[in-house]
């Protein structure tokens, strides 16, 4: 988990401690996976009513799993005796027939861009879906925009399919000051209002290729050769020919995966988030960015126009001419950019309640239960 699971990892964590806090008469016991159990454990341990557990399926052999599916029976729930199994990574793994099961869908990228993943890796996502539609009681989403493929590719009750949006400030809990600022700012070359951001891991549906190509003819189209492009987050493909080619190695920035001390003050600090995925479910930073009062350009497909309404510069993310017109548009007009700035505190304050989160999940457990 670490550094690599993008937005569900930042999401679910929030989601368990304002539960956790919200709900102190309910226990919570958390499956985790070998490589994620030690962070958990940290980060939830001043919470009694939360226990940490390694996830059973680490724990019994494949064919031993396998026999207790086809029998219907998972004998670790029986003996745990739960009320509910909440599965925030969608697969219901441990589900059982005897145990009331809800499952989170992010998205089902695969359906529409299965091209971005292996066969392996697509036959495993539709598994999950699949299963998560046939064992569950209650499937949630995070947009509407997911709530409808889910419907579109599952024959479901739209009655069980309720969508609740992701509430979070978790960048908000760092105050800088300035003299640290200016040296983190130093560490990734960066000057305070003269370089473009964008924090996503280096999957396809990032559009990074797009992104650089977009970049370079801005510079054609008058934006200033001063600025920058910055993206952080884990490295996956080798983008050095590329950006050597479009002649962008000393404005371009492959920062890799950062601290969150560190991206809060790179996000505080740029001239405007760039974000031209061409699949989202949600979109964390984009309401990060909004709630930091930095201007947003973002794509206009999926679930990114539904969560920025009014309060964003939208462009279409397979058209490169289209991303390079909002970079210098976003990075010059003042007016347009102090507008986006007012109404992107607006609406990232729809997104920041994570008690709010917490407590529409509570009373769905409880319904289901």
């Amino acid at each position: 988990m670490k550094g690599e699971n993008g937005g569900a990892k930042v999401f679910t964590l929030e989601l368990i401690i304002n539960m956790a806090r919200l709900a102190k008469d309910i226990k919570f016991i958390l499956f985790t996976s070998p490589n994620a159990h030690s962070e958990i454990k940290s980060l939830v341990k001043m919470f009694p009513n939360i226990k940490c557990q390694l996830a059973p399926q680490y724990r019994i052999g494949f064919l031993l799993r396998l026999f207790c599916r086809l029998l219907g029976k998972n004998t670790f729930m029986y003996k745990k005796k739960l009320d509910l199994l909440f599965c925030p990574f969608t697969a219901p793994n441990v589900a059982t027939s005897k145990v009331p099961t809800i499952c989170l869908i992010y998205d089902l990228q695969y359906k529409t861009y299965p091209e971005f993943f292996s066969p392996a890796e697509c036959a495993q996502r539709d598994a999950n879906f699949l299963a998560a539609v046939k064992k569950a009681d209650f499937l949630v989403t995070i947009s509407e925009y997911t709530r409808k493929t889910v419907l579109e590719h599952a024959r479901v009750d739209e009655n069980k399919v309720k969508t609740i949006y992701i509430q979070g400030n978790r960048l908000a809990n760092y105050f800088n000051k300035s003299e640290e600022e200016e040296l983190i700012l130093a560490k990734y070359t960066l000057i305070k209002g003269q370089y473009l951001f964008y924090p996503a891991n280096y999957w396809q549906h990032k559009n990074h290729g797009r992104l650089f190509a977009a970049f370079a003819l801005a510079f054609q189209k008058g934006l200033g050769k001063h600025i920058k492009l910055i993206c952080t987050g884990s490295l996956k493909v080798n983008f050095n020919e590329d950006l050597k080619k479009l002649n962008l190695k000393q404005n371009v920035i492959l920062a890799g995966y950062v601290s969150e001390y560190d991206l809060s003050i790179i996000l505080k600090n740029s001239l405007a988030l760039v974000f031209p995925s061409l699949y989202e479910g949600f979109g964390i930073p984009v309401i990060e960015a909004m709630r930091s009062k930095i201007p947003v350009a973002c794509s206009n497909v999926t679930a990114l126009p539904e969560v920025v309404g009014q309060a964003a510069m939208l462009f279409n993310p397979h058209d490169i001419d289209s991303i390079a017109a909002s970079i210098v548009n976003i990075s010059q007009d003042n007016k347009e950019r102090q507008r986006l700035i007012k109404e992107g505190v607006l609406q990232s304050a729809k997104f920041s309640n994570p008690s709010k989160m917490a407590a529409e999940y509570l009373e769905i457990f409880r319904q289901v239960c």
